[in-house]
């Protein structure tokens, strides 16, 4: 099992910061959790709570994540003269002031609804799916594809939307980059694919 030390008192500065990251994490992976079992057990009465529990606490998650204390942990253990040392201390610092700065730009509230929306359109997309019905699932991808352009816009972009959102995921990498690559890969693909169709060698 994790090994964790609580710091509630003023003193090592970056072992309380990794705790309060200790305990986003824990909130994920609860969040993670609820996910699984909607997609899962869950019936599909629960859908409605479901969505609220997801978007409460993903509400939780992220005001403890953007938090003003958060904010003087990250600054107050990036003082500390051992994290200054220490290489791997100062990339969690590097990720933490970074994960900081972009999370306060998107409100509690809008990731809130977000998540609940989300959750609700994974109970449609499965119910669409088994009826074969993307008529019924396509309000839902519509929602969601606003609540990612809303997120972008909160974040703020150069050149393309998805820019924003991938930036998230992948630091500093753009959907020009993205899509430079899958225009190789499909050059290289589309042809293998073609020649092994046409192959009469059957495995």
């Amino acid at each position: 099992g994790r090994t964790r030390k609580y710091h509630p008192h003023i003193g090592n500065q970056f072992d309380a910061l990794k705790t309060r990251m200790a305990e986003v994490s824990d909130l994920n992976f609860a969040s993670s959790v609820l996910n699984w079992d909607q997609e899962t057990y869950m019936p599909e009465g629960g859908a409605e709570d479901r969505a609220f529990q997801l978007a409460t606490l993903s509400k939780l998650t992220h005001e403890m994540q953007i938090a003003p204390a958060t904010g003087k942990l990250i600054k107050a253990a990036a003082g500390e003269a051992d994290v200054q040392k220490d290489a791997k201390k100062a990339a969690f610092i590097r990720v933490a002031q970074r994960d900081y700065g972009l999370l306060k730009k998107l409100p509690a509230d809008f990731v809130a609804e977000m998540n609940r929306t989300r959750s609700l359109s994974q109970m449609a997309w499965i119910r669409a799916r088994k009826a074969n019905d993307f008529k019924a699932f396509e309000p839902w991808l519509r929602k969601m594809f606003d609540y990612s352009r809303r997120a972008a816009d909160y974040l703020s972009y150069k050149q393309h939307p998805y820019d924003a959102l991938l930036d998230m995921y992948e630091p500093e990498m753009t959907a020009g980059e993205v899509e430079a690559i899958f225009a190789d890969l499909r050059e290289q693909t589309v042809p293998l694919v073609h020649a092994i169709a046409q192959s009469k060698v059957k495995t």
